[in-house]
């Protein structure tokens, strides 16, 4: 993963004006592009001038481009659009455009003059393929004739019909001469862009924030989601089947755990019509892996050479891998335990609640109530049973209910008596059709009056992630899982299969950053600005607090948690819905205190040592840094009974915080030879270590023997050069990444209004 590929990414403007442009350039360099391409064939009526005026205040390097068989430009006019073109195209070659775009048509009469007119301009010859099934020899040869125009860089763009129809667009970029753009319209043509660069592409292209263009991802995932400057020649390819594959969130979740863990592979939307034929087309060892989504999941059983006795006796897989021993592919569902786990640990939790406690599972003898048959339904079907539930199915078609509910032992009713159907109280209700699923957010399987009789009610919908059928059951105060938790669990069970068991507590941590589903990322300079000028814009929900805001934002907030606003520094804020109000918690204190004292209670119960007592009473805290978390485990340090000492690069800030708890403060200077007796605690709070300052630790290894425990809250990277080396000298040791885990379990809590409460540090 350390090869940078420098794939350039550009932004397509189409605008009808020259003001319009000069907006979208903006934009597309917030948004991370490389260069755009102004379409000059869309503006309706702009002057030389104005064309030259833009062109001279263009913020990013620049492709004009004038396409003559535009949508925009008559028949009539073309010989007029032939002669504005050529002006436009010798104006940004007169100005030293970086690029600039001819038809292929029109290169024959016009190339050799732009040649000699540049100075620095490259020149890109493209054409566009109608519709129509492109083989990789007529590509080829078409490749050929572009290449001989002499040009700079070539570009193909074409439609596709199949997902199939892109492989012959790799197969081009494989044995292009020259740099080559190629671009599959529509969204069966994304691929085109997410992969280009495993195949040499010269440039990928991506939509601007707020527009939705077939086949052209938006800029902020290309930067942010996917990466590409990871991608090479060497990377393997996973991604999810499905149909439709717009609402999936698997490639926020999998491509940032691939990176986190070092392992060189991508995560792509495959909007796929033909399982077989897809399988059959993709069939080269880089294509390693595969999610399957509705509706393949039963199909993709027949196109495997071997299955998982499991998902055989469930007749629907969700995962494939490709062996890499003999190629072969191999069928798994994940989907089973994802779904039962999920539901038995919500149940659970209640008995413990309720001071009932069982080794049975919590399902067993419970009328289990599933409505839909496919994939996901079948999964669930088998897992209740094995549960020793008894499962009744609802279906639209009634046929495929009857076939499940045979291979289960369980009953199959007609869907239109579900809403009435209620034979006993106690009965789980899981939903497994696309009832509800986004745009349809306003359908519910179940009427609100009617749930009353469930304990619990579970939805595999997760876009909307609080579907009208979770809302309306927790309304009438019955237990609820959202499907992200099933999806959650099953993308675990499937990371650990794409990378042959590697990353799972990767992929747990990117799990946990992504339970909102929701990847934002602003980079912030002045935090007060942000929140007072651009709440009501950018912040619409909840958002978890990083340095160096954690101290600032306690300002910021209409209200602040007690515990919070002792320490002085918040690192969740909550919109409260039912006034807007914000409201500021902290979660950092209580995650770090846990994981050092199950750390040490664990070493205490080894040695025979059984105590009631924290095991960090008493003990001297020695903290390095002052900031957020360094406030957060110096108040949750003194409460368990520990003396604390604070270390920071600034002084008065170490003694500020000294004072708050009763502690002492010392120059940083002292750190690394303060030694006044054995059996300390060492927790670094500040960034030392950090990436890229990896080499980087706040004391020597000599010095850490004095310790007990050393606590690094740096988790990038997750194995610092602290902990490696106390490690070594053989002090017990807390990774960040135990932190990390830990408060975002409290601030998940807090997100979703106690939704995932029964999610803890056990669940995956």
């Amino acid at each position: 993963m350390g090869f940078k590929n420098r794939v350039l990414v550009c932004a397509s403007i189409e605008s009808e004006t020259t003001e319009e442009m000069v907006k979208s350039i903006g934009k597309a360099k917030e948004e991370g592009a490389d260069l755009v391409e102004l379409c000059m064939d869309s503006l309706a009526a702009s002057s030389l001038s104005d064309v030259e005026l833009l062109l001279k205040q263009r913020a990013l390097p620049t492709i004009v481009s004038f396409r003559l068989n535009s949508n925009k430009i008559s028949h009539h006019n073309k010989g007029d659009s032939k002669h504005k073109c050529l002006q436009i195209l010798k104006l940004a070659i007169q100005l030293n455009v970086e690029f600039v775009e001819i038809d292929f048509e029109l290169a024959p009469d016009v190339i050799n003059e732009l040649m000699q007119r540049r100075e620095n301009s490259k020149i890109i010859v493209s054409t566009y393929l109608k519709s129509g099934v492109h083989c990789k020899e007529k590509l080829g040869n078409l490749l050929v004739g572009l290449q001989l125009t002499g040009a700079d860089v070539v570009k193909v763009v074409t439609d596709v019909a199949y997902i199939t129809d892109v492989a012959p667009v790799f197969h081009v970029l494989t044995h292009a001469q020259v740099p080559v753009i190629v671009r599959a319209v529509g969204d069966r043509g994304l691929i085109s862009q997410l992969l280009g660069p495993k195949y040499g592409a010269f440039m990928v292209c991506g939509s601007l924030g707020g527009r939705s263009v077939p086949g052209l991802p938006p800029l902020l995932s290309l930067k942010n989601v996917y990466e590409l400057d990871n991608v090479d020649v060497d990377t393997k390819v996973f991604g999810v089947v499905s149909n439709p594959v717009g609402h999936s969130k698997g490639p926020l979740l999998h491509n940032p755990a691939f990176r986190y863990c070092r392992y060189n592979g991508i995560y792509v939307p495959l909007l796929v019509d033909n399982i077989k034929e897809f399988l059959r087309v993709y069939s080269c060892a880089d294509f390693a892996g595969f999610s399957i989504g509705l509706p393949h999941k039963e199909a993709a059983v027949a196109c495997c050479d071997e299955v998982d006795p499991l998902a055989k006796s469930i007749g629907a897989v969700n995962t494939i891998i490709r062996r890499p021993t003999d190629g072969k592919l191999v069928g798994y569902n994940t989907d089973c335990d994802a779904c039962i786990t999920a539901i038995e640990d919500a149940l659970q939790e209640r008995q413990t609640s309720n001071g009932e406690v069982t080794n049975v599972s919590p399902i067993a003898g419970r009328l289990f109530v599933l409505v839909g048959a496919g994939g996901a339904g079948r999964a669930l079907a088998f897992g209740a049973k094995s549960k020793g539930a008894r499962v009744v199915i609802f279906n639209r078609n009634f046929e495929r209910a009857q076939c499940l509910a045979r291979a289960v032992s369980g009953e199959a009713l007609p869907i239109e008596q579900l809403e009435t159907y209620c034979p006993e109280n106690g009965m789980i209700l899981a939903n497994c059709s696309a009832i509800g699923m986004e745009p349809d957010v306003h359908l519910t399987p179940v009427s609100k009056e009617h749930l009353r009789s469930y304990d619990l009610v579970f939805d595999a919908v997760y876009t909307p992630r609080n579907t009208r059928l979770l809302q309306e059951a927790a309304e009438v105060g019955v237990t609820i899982v959202s499907g992200v938790e099933m999806f959650i669990r099953q993308a675990l069970g499937q990371f650990k299969l794409f990378t042959n068991g590697l990353g799972a507590l990767a992929l747990l941590s990117i799990c946990l950053i992504l339970m909102g589903l929701v990847i934002v990322i602003h980079v912030v300079d002045d935090f007060d600005h942000v929140f007072l000028m651009r709440v009501c814009v950018l912040f619409d929900g909840t958002r978890s607090i990083g340095l160096p805001h954690k101290e600032a934002a306690v300002a910021c907030c209409d209200e602040v948690d007690p515990l919070a606003k002792s320490i002085g520094a918040v690192n969740t804020i909550i919109r409260r819905p039912t006034d807007g109000k914000l409201v500021g918690y902290n979660t950092d204190c209580d995650a770090c205190i846990t994981a050092i004292e199950d750390a040490l209670q664990e070493r205490q119960t080894s040695n025979g040592e059984v105590t009631n007592v924290s095991p960090i009473a008493g003990r001297l805290f020695v903290l390095v840094g002052a900031g957020g978390a360094g406030r957060a485990l110096a108040f949750g340090a003194k409460s368990k009974g520990a003396r604390v000492v604070i270390f920071n690069r600034n002084f008065e800030r170490a003694q500020c915080l000294a004072r708050a708890v009763s502690g002492e403060a010392l120059p940083i200077e002292q750190l690394e030879t303060y030694c006044p007796e054995n059996g300390m605690i060492l927790a670094n709070c500040s960034a030392i270590g950090m990436e890229p300052d990896v080499h980087l630790t706040p004391v020597s290894k000599e010095h850490l023997r004095s310790y007990d425990l050393v606590f690094d809250a740096v988790y990038t990277p997750r194995n610092t050069r602290l902990l490696q080396e106390a490690a070594e000298v053989g002090v017990t040791i807390v990774s960040g990444v135990e932190m990390f885990i830990r408060q975002a379990l409290g601030q998940f809590k807090l997100f979703t209004n106690g939704l995932g409460t029964h999610l803890n540090l056990h669940t995956f």
